[in-house]
């Protein structure tokens, strides 16, 4: 937390030390803070290799444990009222202002008008195509249709399962398509055939979106990857503090010029850009700016990438510089070294990897954290407090209700929880840059053992 303030009077002055060099324990630290990742990573494998398995269920479950790690922040803030005093207006203000932002973003948009040859249609058919990565995705059909659906399944009034394609009758000239996924974008295909004979008589596309929402989206997905190297900085920081090794700027440099240079290298390869444009409108305005541009970007990676040996070997060397070996510092370092490697190896699974490693890292560390900090304190009032006198129960608690809220969500409209996941990503980004901050004593003290 911010400031020198204490949330309460400590219990005693005594100190809370923790095992040389590990913020928790060998175990806790590898588990959650440097390895635990891997099981995901095992996870994709094994999916890749079963048929009949998908890799939407890894990803479900790994949407699911970053939805705990964004939540837990808030008992952090309001579970403490030295936190919220700290910035009360700013707490209880900018949850508002950020559900007036994304409503009004997602109220704002523009759904494609389809006219086939501006006819009425009486003897052919309409067949939406569903693009393969839509397919077996609850799929938004606002005002979509004007005539008689046959999707061969059951339709809700508002959801519909989309296979591929979808065969409307009865079409009218002039029909609005607003099929949304994940509520921001929109890509409709439509042919017109001939019942009869199958032969196509028309084909149409276009693609719509709503721009404000978009550009929510776009600036969540980048400030949840600047979030996540400097959540990684923020860690190497913690085990230099308690190891006394490295500078500040020495784990800057480690940690950005790395990814730089796997950057740099993505963005020059046509096939990792392919893969991108296919899951997200926002990769198709970089990939037309970027693709021209593919030998400036293996230039750039190619300095980053030397930037980013001088800077491995200044570390090798402080990790030793107090005549020992700084193996919990070293394996934090070594485990953001593999994740950018499954990262130039597969794009969509070492981010998810990188997603997966960073809720482990925050829900270990908050819990850790907590229980070191609220030790101190004789004061039942404080919410926190009470959380960490039963930690195990307060977990499991918070764990089943926010889960249940999770799949209970997706389960009613997957479109709208990714509206919420957008929206409230921010608070958790704001709240986050608020409380932790590693050289304020209020948050290095408990880490590092002293009063």
């Amino acid at each position: 937390m911010s400031d020198d303030t204490a949330p309460t009077t400590p219990t005693s002055t005594s100190t809370l030390r923790v095992p040389t060099g590990w913020i928790h324990s060998p175990l806790v630290d590898h588990v959650f803070m440097s390895w635990g990742w891997l099981v995901g990573l095992v996870a994709f494998v094994v999916v890749k290799q079963q048929v009949g398995l998908k890799e939407s269920a890894v990803i479900l479950a790994i949407l699911a444990i970053n939805f705990l790690h964004r939540h837990i922040t808030f008992p952090l803030v309001y579970g403490d009222p030295v936190v919220v005093s700290e910035r009360e207006k700013s707490y209880f203000g900018l949850p508002v202002l950020l559900l007036i932002i994304t409503a009004i973003s997602v109220n704002v948009h523009s759904a494609p008008d389809v006219v086939v040859d501006g006819k009425h249609l009486v003897d052919g058919a309409v067949e939406l195509h569903v693009d393969a990565k839509f397919e077996g995705q609850r799929v938004s059909c606002r005002n979509a249709f004007n005539g008689d659906i046959d999707n061969g399944g059951r339709i809700a009034p508002e959801w519909l399962l989309c296979p591929s394609p979808i065969v409307v009758s009865k079409a009218d000239s002039g029909m609005r398509f607003g099929l949304a996924l994940g509520a921001d974008k929109s890509w409709v295909r439509v042919r017109v055939v001939d019942k009869a004979t199958g032969k196509e008589l028309h084909r149409a596309s276009k693609w719509s979106s709503r721009p404000l929402f978009l550009l929510l989206a776009a600036l969540s997905v980048l400030w949840t990857i600047w979030h996540t190297l400097m959540q990684k900085m923020g860690l190497l920081r913690v085990y230099a503090s308690i190891s006394k090794t490295g500078t500040p700027w020495g784990d800057r440099v480690f940690v950005f010029s790395w990814f730089l240079a796997v950057l740099f290298s993505l963005l020059a390869r046509d096939d990792v850009r392919a893969v991108a444009v296919a899951r997200s409108s926002f990769a198709r305005v970089v990939d037309g700016i970027v693709a021209p541009l593919s030998p400036l970007m293996w230039t750039l990676s190619a300095v980053a990438f030397v930037v980013a040996l001088s800077s491995t070997w200044t570390f090798i060397k402080d990790v030793q510089a107090r005549g020992r070996v700084a193996w919990p510092r070293l394996s934090f370092a070594l485990s953001l070294l593999v994740l950018y490697g499954v990262l130039c190896v597969d794009l969509v699974i070492g981010y998810a990897m990188l997603g997966l490693s960073h809720s482990l890292e925050y829900l270990a560390f908050v819990v850790v954290f907590s229980k070191k900090k609220y030790d101190r304190v004789d004061d039942d009032s404080v919410p926190m407090v009470r959380w960490t006198r039963r930690p195990w129960r307060s977990l499991a608690v918070f764990v089943v209700v926010f889960w249940g809220a999770f799949f209970a969500a997706r389960w009613a409209s997957s479109s709208w929880l990714h509206v919420y996941i957008v929206g409230s990503s921010f608070l958790h980004f704001l709240f986050d840059g608020w409380i932790w901050k590693v050289k304020r004593p209020a948050v290095h003290a408990p880490l590092s053992g002293d009063s």
